[in-house]
């Protein structure tokens, strides 16, 4: 064993062939590395205000915006991530993205009145 392979667990069938796990591994090579940090906060603390005038004064204090939807904030502000949009491409599926980008960038050269080319 290389310590690489998972644990056999008497009485447990394998998910996925030998054949099956080396094909992936073969896959996954030379793949970045990901690195989840933790983003969890230090503390929460829930805070009650009377009324809304006391909800926009310490909107002020803090010098953030807290609209009628805002749930909850960082302090300090911080920009928070989206992750669930993005994935990985292939160096062959950008160079499509960047040989449409560059059409699209040539056709509207190409239409364009002659004086306006340069």
């Amino acid at each position: 064993m290389t310590g690489d392979e998972p644990e056999e667990v008497p009485g447990q069938v394998a998910m996925f062939s030998d054949a099956d796990v080396h094909k992936a591994r073969q896959h996954w090579k030379q793949m970045p590395e990901f690195v989840a940090e933790d983003l969890t906060p230090y503390r929460q603390l829930i805070v009650n205000f009377a009324t809304r005038a006391d909800l926009d004064r310490f909107a002020l204090a803090i010098e953030q915006a807290i609209g009628p939807k805002v749930r909850s904030i960082w302090y300090p502000e911080a920009e928070i991530g989206r992750f669930a949009d993005k994935r990985y491409i292939t160096v062959e599926e950008r160079q499509e993205q960047i040989d449409a980008q560059t059409q699209g960038l040539l056709d509207s050269w190409a239409s364009a009145p002659e004086e306006e080319r340069s």
